[in-house]
């Protein structure tokens, strides 16, 4: 029964929750930092008559066989386009 208490895991709902907390804090300049070292994201103005694409964070908990946290892990994915 003990083992099972340790495979509770939350999550933040949102990135305004996940900043309130260290470990999550950690996880997304992590990514953050990823995603500019390896160029794959590029902020520009907004152009006006075109879609934008809004994003999200999804978080992660990884977990060894016995349930202890290996690694918090957040991923920034695009979501949709919007006017």
């Amino acid at each position: 029964m003990d083992l099972m208490g340790k495979c509770v895991v939350t999550y933040p709902f949102s990135f305004k929750e996940a900043v309130q907390q260290s470990v999550w804090i950690d996880s997304v300049v992590e990514e953050y930092d990823s995603i500019i070292r390896n160029s794959v994201l590029d902020v520009v103005p907004r152009l006006e008559d075109k879609l934008v694409v809004s994003s999200h964070w999804i978080y992660k908990v990884k977990q060894v066989a016995d349930g202890r946290v290996e690694k918090h892990k957040d991923i920034f994915v695009p979501v949709a386009f919007h006017k």
